[in-house]
């Protein structure tokens, strides 16, 4: 914990100390207000003595800044830090899990030949949320359809001119992480589509070291936007 103190021309500056609070505690101290949110920041103000009680082995998981002066606390919170993440270490990506969306279910599983990863966020009949989270093995076999989202590997040029050829629109983009994602549109067609009308499917490459190199995220129901705020999230590790 770090202290700067006063300056040589006697006037004073805040003192500012990093430390680790957990979001419960903090807005449960009596006495502190919401003051506003700036930056990113929720900023809560108080007298200077409304930290005193606080059990510092108790504060954990959330860094704040506490600026001290004239008589007054003011403690800076980064929402940021309280965004959820779902993490797949075995796979290596993590996404925000935005649990409005609903429960995020996720399972490993084999075939007739190879094996495959499903999860799913949402879809239950009471939802207006559904996303799968898939990928596959170059050797998966089994006896029933795949989903778009099923992918082997990340989309060559070839494959994604083959597509576009067949009505399907796409997107290469790279999100907030620095990640280079495809984005693939559906489309309505009679018979059963590759990416049906108002889906989407966004690929990723996998780096990790396992048989599975990409991931597929498939919009099957619901809000674009709650669904690309997830994809913009992605991280590969």
């Amino acid at each position: 914990m770090e202290t700067h103190q006063i300056q040589k021309n006697q006037q004073q500056e805040p003192q500012q100390k990093s430390i680790s609070i957990g979001a419960a505690l903090i807005l449960g101290l009596s006495g502190i207000i919401i003051a506003g949110i700036i930056a990113g920041a929720i900023v809560f103000s108080s007298g200077a003595k409304a930290l005193d009680n606080i059990d510092l082995k108790d504060l954990d998981g959330l860094k704040v800044q506490i600026n001290e002066q004239d008589n007054k606390t003011s403690v800076f919170v980064d929402i940021q830090e309280m965004k959820t993440t779902y993490k797949n270490y075995a796979l290596g990506f993590s996404f925000f899990n935005n649990k409005e969306l609903g429960t995020i279910e996720f399972k490993n599983g084999i075939g007739t030949t190879g094996k495959n990863f499903f999860g799913t966020q949402g879809c239950t009949t009471d939802g207006d949320f559904c996303m799968f989270i898939s990928g596959i093995t170059s050797d998966f076999t089994f006896p029933g359809e795949l989903n778009a989202g099923d992918v082997s590997e990340y989309p060559s040029d070839a494959k994604l001119q083959s597509l576009s050829a067949n009505g399907y629109n796409y997107e290469k983009r790279v999100n907030i992480n620095s990640v280079e994602y495809v984005l693939i549109y559906g489309k309505k067609e009679i018979d059963m589509p590759y990416i049906g009308e108002g889906q989407v499917v966004a690929i990723f490459k996998l780096t990790s070291p396992t048989d599975f190199h990409a991931i597929g995220f498939q919009l099957v129901s619901g809000d674009i936007s709650n669904f690309m705020q997830v994809i913009e999230s992605v991280a590969i590790f």
